[in-house]
């Protein structure tokens, strides 16, 4: 399953939520309800992106990919209880039903991508809710009606399975455990286990986070598990880079904004996406950088590179 942030402005979140705040202490299961052709999670994004519908959800996932349009810091308009806890304390995935999608397929990936935010956010399973436990509307409809067999028991079930995969960390001989700050720079399989552990499973790859900046958290051999990838990845896709932690100001205009230090522009997976133009006054934080003096900053917010200067 590929996986995309392609968070939007402050502004169009602001405008279907109670602004930022959220305290994450529930993931809340949707399903769109929208059997339309085409109706996928790139189409729900982009209506989101675009303009909206008055009310909001932080990811859409269907049989290819899952999509975060909304940071979960957000409290956004998707469980109608006002400002109960389903809109400021919960998480939410859209999962799509379109007639010309895989709807088992759909179902698994919102699975999938349901097990990886209760990790990233540390949320107890037990708070992974429908949609049905803020207003008793009959959503997520088709997994309540127990569609293609796959009831919410069977659902959550599966959750526990993707969530446990995970878990297998190998003998404490034999890994060790680290805190390590590297980018992602080359594209390499990311597995439940190791690569040598003969019951590996493949769960995506590093494709899809060139030049994210991610934590290491343990070390067995040659690969490392990192949380916020989902798994063990081969030394081979990070580079090292310099930690900090800073705020400051977007004042310069003309600097590119990439995927990507512009030092390496000859990585095939390099992309420009932008021009400090779009981001002038805008504040972020600054978690890592190329050199200790000038060079490349990491916008943590964005996930993307830009040259120092465009602060000064």
């Amino acid at each position: 399953m590929k996986i995309e942030r392609l968070i939007v402005p402050d502004s169009v979140s602001q405008r279907v939520s109670f602004g930022r705040g959220n305290t994450k202490k529930y993931l809340t299961i949707h399903q769109t309800g929208n059997t339309s052709k085409g109706a996928n999670a790139l189409a729900h994004h982009k209506l989101q992106a675009r303009s909206g519908v008055g009310y909001g959800w932080h990811w859409q996932v269907d049989d290819h990919e899952a999509i975060q349009t909304h940071s979960h810091d957000y409290k956004i308009w998707h469980a109608g209880d006002g400002k109960g806890s389903g809109n400021t304390e919960s998480i939410s995935i859209e999962i799509c039903v379109n007639i010309d999608g895989d709807y088992k397929k759909s179902v698994e990936n919102g699975a999938k991508i349901a097990a990886l935010i209760l990790k990233e956010e540390n949320i107890n399973i037990n708070k992974m809710v429908q949609h049905n436990h803020w207003t008793g509307k009959d959503c997520p409809h088709e997994i309540r009606m127990g569609k293609d067999g796959i009831t919410w028991t069977v659902f959550v079930e599966m959750v526990k399975k993707y969530l446990n995969e995970n878990e297998k960390q190998g003998d404490d001989e034999e890994v060790e455990d680290v805190t390590i700050r590297r980018v992602v720079l080359n594209d390499r399989a990311i597995d439940n286990l190791p690569n040598f552990c003969e019951d590996r499973n493949n769960v995506g790859n590093t494709v899809d986070y060139i030049g994210f900046v991610v934590t290491l958290t343990k070390k067995w051999k040659e690969y490392y598990y990192s949380k916020y990838l989902n798994g063990w990845i081969h030394e081979s896709a990070f580079e090292d880079i310099i930690e900090c932690n800073f705020k400051a100001t977007v004042k310069n205009a003309g600097y590119s904004v990439d995927n990507l230090p512009w030092t390496k522009r000859e990585n095939k997976w390099y992309k420009h996406i932008t021009s400090s133009d779009e981001l002038l006054g805008k504040e972020f934080t600054i978690t890592a950088r190329t050199q200790e003096n000038g060079g490349y900053f990491y916008i943590h917010e964005l996930a993307k590179w830009i040259d120092n200067r465009a602060f000064e």
